[in-house]
C-alpha cells in the first residue's frame, strides 16, 4: 500500500545524492548564507532531520528554503530538501490518513499537491514556524481533500441508486437542486467575505474559516503560521468589532447588510 508513497521518498533521496544536486547547492550557498555551514545537500536533510535545541537554527533554514521555492531560485533542490528535511512528518501524515482515501495512490497526489501548494503560498512575513505551518496545513488540507473524496463517493453512490429506483428523470430533478444549493453556498460566502473584510480586514479569511468553515482555531491558525491562542483572540477581536457595529447602527440594518445569514 506504501509501494508509491516510497518510490516519492526514494525520487527525492536520490536527487539530493545526486551530483547535480550537490552543484546547485554549492551555487545556492553563494547566495544564501544560512546554508554556508553544510558540507553538501544530504548533511542539511540530516540537520533538519534531528530532534534537539536548535530549533532557532532549523527554521532559518527552511524559512530560506521556502524563500528559494518562492523565487524560483534553485527551486528544483529547495523543494526536494524542504520533502526530505520533513520527511518524518510528511509520512506520519501519509501513515494516519490512508483510510481517507479510496487507494494510496490518491492519497499521494492529494498530499503532494498540497504541500506544494502551500510552500508556493505560505507567508514568511507572518509565518513564525515554518516546519509546523507546512506539516499542519498539509495535513489539513489533505483531510479536505479526503473528505472531499469520500463525500463524492457516497454522493455517487446515492445518485446512482435513485437512478436505478426511481428512473433517468428522478434523478436530475434530486441532482440539479442539489449543485445549485452548493454552488448558491459558495456565492453567499464569498459575498459575506467581500462585506466582511472592510469591517475586520486582516482577520476576516481567519473569521470565515472558523464560522462557516467549521474549523478549529488550531488548524485556521496554523494554515495562517499563528499560534492557537493567537488565532483564537484575533478571532474574538474581529467578532467584537462586529457586535459593537450591530450596537451602533440596530440588530435589523445588521441583519439585512449581511443578507440575515445568522451566522455570526
Amino acid at each position: 500500500m506504501r509501494r508509491c508513497w516510497e518510490v516519492l521518498g526514494e525520487g527525492f533521496r536520490q536527487y539530493v545524492e545526486s551530483q547535480r544536486a550537490r552543484q546547485a547547492f554549492r551555487e545556492a550557498q553563494a547566495l544564501r548564507p544560512s546554508l554556508a555551514c553544510f558540507v553538501t545537500p544530504v548533511a542539511l536533510v540530516a540537520f533538519l532531520n534531528r530532534r534537539d535545541e536548535a530549533a532557532g537554527a532549523r527554521n532559518d533554514v527552511l524559512v530560506t528554503l521556502v524563500a528559494m521555492v518562492q523565487a524560483q531560485e534553485k527551486s528544483e533542490l529547495a523543494s526536494a530538501l524542504l520533502w526530505m528535511g520533513l520527511w518524518p512528518a510528511l509520512d506520519a501524515i501519509h501513515r494516519r490518513r490512508l483510510r481517507c482515501f479510496g487507494t494510496p495512490d490518491e492519497l499521494v497526489s492529494a498530499l503532494a499537491w498540497a504541500f506544494t501548494a502551500l510552500v508556493a503560498r505560505v507567508d514568511l512575513r507572518r509565518t513564525h514556524h515554518v516546519a509546523a505551518a507546512l506539516v499542519r496545513g498539509t495535513e489539513r488540507d489533505v483531510l479536505k481533500g479526503g473528505h472531499k473524496v469520500l463525500g463524492e463517493q457516497r454522493l455517487r453512490t446515492r445518485l446512482e441508486t435513485l437512478s436505478e429506483a426511481d428512473g433517468r428523470e428522478s434523478f436530475m430533478e434530486w441532482a440539479e437542486p442539489l449543485a445549485s444549493q452548493v454552488a448558491s453556498f459558495a456565492a453567499e460566502v464569498e459575498a459575506l467575505r467581500a462585506w466582511l473584510l472592510p469591517l475586520v480586514g486582516e482577520d476576516t479569511d481567519l473569521l470565515v474559516s472558523v464560522l462557516l468553515h467549521d474549523e478549529d482555531f488550531t488548524v485556521a491558525g496554523a494554515s495562517r503560521g499563528l499560534a492557537p491562542t493567537t488565532a483564537r483572540k484575533r478571532v474574538q477581536r474581529a467578532l467584537t468589532r462586529l457586535r459593537k457595529m450591530e450596537k451602533e447602527i440596530g440588530q435589523k440594518e445588521f441583519l439585512s447588510q449581511i443578507g440575515a445569514r445568522g451566522c455570526l
